[in-house]
């Protein structure tokens, strides 16, 4: 695997550890995976090994306890455990936290928000209640803004996930609604492959809020439209060749650029492809096949695979290694 050096590692957890929190998010984001111990309990002992696997490829930020980290299959004692181990261990290896909040009741949401602000959070996220959901651009608004007003001095992310959520709003319509009104909104997490109002709202104001993209497939058709950073559940162990399409792009080397998503494209779909069929949670397994680190099994209602199953994805990952025109160092 590319290694940065160490020189480096260190300096990046120095700087962590004794800079200002920073104000905007740029480059990649990990959505982290929730380890979990084949007694389906919270295994600690892995995040730090997850922040220094990020650290070495090129990751800076994490987003703790998404949809990657089974989110609201999670308790609210379970979350607020690893919010406190992440902003406890993030820092060591360079690496920012942003913690998602979003639950079911708008009461936990406010809970786990006012915790991560007290366990020295600077930014917290929270996609909205799914099951009886905000009927209206100015309901997600009001109920965003008093989960945002638990937590007044983070910085606070929408996040925009309709194809899980099901609250499919233009995301412009919530900016000209939530503006001014949401006194510590910073941005948006923008789960969905709508660039049109994508791109409106990374230029809503001069580019007043900070974008980040979250469909790993179209980070390179997202470039043009002016994000700032993108979160994914595959920079947890593809950060090495996703950093080459944000390098690629930078240089103005579409060519590289296009090769790269490819290749990235190529593996998330055959992988997918897999989680369709077996009931798992595809991405939890490539990173226990991978062991960049081990993460345990998903909790129910995604199945573990049996260990036929994980040889055919081992096959299907064996397969995109040796005809991969850029590939990944694992």
């Amino acid at each position: 695997m590319a290694m940065v050096p160490r020189t480096i590692f260190v300096l990046c957890a120095l700087l962590a550890s004794c800079t200002a929190a920073p104000s905007k998010v740029t480059g990649l984001v990990a959505a982290t995976f929730t380890p979990l111990t084949a007694n389906d309990t919270l295994d600690l002992s892995v995040v730090p090994l997850q922040a220094e696997s990020l650290n070495k490829t090129g990751v800076f930020w994490a987003f703790v306890s998404g949809t990657t980290g089974e989110s609201v299959d999670l308790t609210v004692a379970e979350r607020k455990t690893m919010a406190e181990a992440w902003l406890k261990t993030g820092p060591d290896y360079g690496v920012n936290i942003i913690v998602h909040v979003g639950a079911e009741s708008v009461k936990d949401a406010q809970d786990m928000a006012r915790h991560a602000q007290d366990s020295g959070a600077y930014m917290i996220a929270a996609m909205p209640p799914t099951f009886f959901r905000p009927s209206s651009v100015q309901a997600l608004v009001a109920t965003m803004a008093s989960i945002a007003a638990a937590a007044p001095e983070t910085l606070f992310y929408y996040y925009h996930i309709p194809g899980k959520t099901n609250v499919n709003f233009n995301m412009r319509d919530f900016l000209a609604e939530a503006d001014g009104k949401i006194p510590n909104l910073r941005g948006i997490k923008f789960s969905y492959t709508d660039l049109s109002d994508l791109q409106y709202c990374t230029q809503f104001k001069g580019g007043k809020y900070n974008i980040l993209f979250g469909v790993d497939q179209q980070m390179l058709s997202a470039l043009p439209y002016g994000i700032d950073g993108a979160v994914g559940s595959t920079y947890n162990f593809n950060g090495v060749l996703q950093n080459k399409i944000l390098d690629a792009y930078s240089k103005g080397d579409m060519v590289a650029a296009g090769a790269a998503q490819f290749d990235a494209n190529r593996f998330i779909n055959s992988v997918h492809e897999f989680g369709v069929a077996t009931g798992t949670w595809e991405f939890k397994v490539v990173q226990n096949i991978i062991n960049n680190p081990a993460v345990g099994m998903a909790r129910l209602p995604y199945l573990n695979p049996t260990q036929e199953q994980e040889d055919q994805l081992r096959a299907v990952m064996k397969d995109w290694c040796n005809n991969a025109a850029v590939g990944a160092p694992w």
